[in-house]
């Protein structure tokens, strides 16, 4: 019997061959994706990792209060596990809190800026607190009160202004309450801060050169630009965090774009058709033109000192729109009291806070809160008269948050985030 060998055909080396390829490439690929689906998990977790130890310090930063003038810094180990950590810078930035966040994981980074602003107490749920000084609150035209009014004790009244009578048969569309003989308490250390800087400015005496544009983050040192005289912001482009500050003066032209900044100065003018976000902050008098557009949150502050003796005035001239809030404060027992003027067809979406006399002839969708309102005539003037005026609380959103300035505990919220 013959044994006989087969041979092998030579194709069938080479399919051998092909096939252990790509079952190899095939095995590869299993494996790169396996490790690329755990990297991509590990990404996933510390992205994970990192939004929550965000979110974690921005709880912190919304249960703080930081001092005026003085940043708050913090650095922390959220969890005390060593393998992560962060930083919290915080501080009062007009009549807001700012902040910057950031945080690590491993060598992984998260940072984020933000303002902050504080919900109404639930004691300021009206359109109108006006201060119990024993007069009554007289309506004429088409004035409308909207929401809840605080009012004295001799309450309110349609009255005639030029033979003209009130348009309507209800005083207020909503319920009246009684006003205290004071207005609601603020923190005017967070204003009188930044007044304290004018005098600064005076002693040294120097003055920085205002650039053509500027953006600083909320996570750097503030940029300080000091005018020792007349500042004028005219095609200017400042953004961020930027403090201008003079000791006399700051001309705001209506082709200066400004963005977050804070403004401190005596006196401040801005001119017609300037449109923009920034907060401003005077003890002497401020003034915006006709058409001027403030966008939220913005702020224009008045801060009497004790020792003037002179009348102060605030301004918001005809047709101006502003979002966030005017405040004009002085001492209750100061002889000259503050003047606040708001012209027909402005608008003011949020608070207005006016120490002393108020001369009212727009519009507030939020909270108006007074001592006195006066009406001029062509040859009169009368108290508590409001004429062709609207206080409409219901026209301002229920999660509107506000100024950090009134005192007592905060409700902070977040109302911009920033570079």
């Amino acid at each position: 019997m013959t044994n006989e060998h087969r041979r092998i055909p030579a194709s069938s080396l080479m399919i051998t061959v092909v096939l252990s390829l790509v079952i190899g490439l095939i095995c590869a690929a299993f494996i790169r994706l396996a490790y690329v689906q755990a990297l991509e998990r590990t990404d996933a977790d510390m992205e994970d990792k990192l939004s929550r130890n965000l979110e974690s310090a921005i709880d912190i930063v919304m249960e703080d209060d930081p001092p005026a003038g003085q940043p708050l810094q913090k650095s922390l180990d959220l969890f005390g596990q060593g393998s992560d950590s962060t930083y919290i810078r915080e501080e009062k930035w007009g009549v807001y809190d700012a902040a910057y966040i950031r945080v690590v994981v491993g060598r992984r980074m998260k940072q984020k800026g933000l303002f902050v602003g504080s919900l109404l107490p639930d004691t300021l749920d009206g359109c109108l607190y006006l201060a119990e000084h024993r007069e009554v609150l007289s309506v004429v035209g088409n004035t409308l009160l909207t929401g809840n009014a605080y009012l004295p004790k001799a309450g309110v009244r349609p009255a005639y202004v030029n033979q003209r009578g009130y348009a309507y048969t209800t005083l207020v569309n909503g319920n009246i309450e009684r006003s205290a003989g004071r207005l609601p308490a603020i923190d005017s250390q967070l204003l009188r801060h930044y007044i304290d800087l004018q005098a600064e400015d005076t002693a040294m005496k120097r003055s920085d050169p205002v650039p053509d544009t500027a953006m600083q983050s909320f996570g750097d040192t503030i940029q300080l630009i000091r005018a020792h005289g007349v500042a004028e912001l005219s095609g200017t482009s400042l953004s961020g965090h930027i403090l201008v500050v003079s000791d006399s003066l700051i001309l705001v032209d209506g082709n200066a774009r400004l963005d977050n900044i804070v403004l401190t100065a005596p006196v401040i003018r801005f001119r017609s058709g300037f449109s923009g976000r920034v907060q401003a902050i005077v003890s002497d008098s401020i003034i915006a033109e006709s058409g001027c557009q403030f966008g939220y949150p913005s702020s224009i502050a008045l801060y009497k000192k004790k020792e003037s003796s002179f009348q102060p005035r605030l301004i918001l001239g005809e047709n101006c729109l502003l979002n966030g809030a005017v405040v004009a404060f002085c001492d209750s027992a100061d002889k000259y009291q503050v003047y606040t003027e708001i012209d027909a067809g402005t608008q003011i979406r949020g608070i207005l806070y006016a120490n002393g006399y108020l001369v009212f002839k727009g519009t507030v969708k939020g909270l108006t809160l007074t001592d006195y309102f006066l009406y001029k005539g062509s040859s009169i003037v009368f108290d508590n008269f409001l004429v062709d005026a609207e206080l409409n609380r219901s026209k301002l959103d229920t999660s509107f948050a506000g100024p950090v300035v009134f005192t007592g505990r905060k409700r902070n919220r977040v109302i911009q985030w920033v570079r």
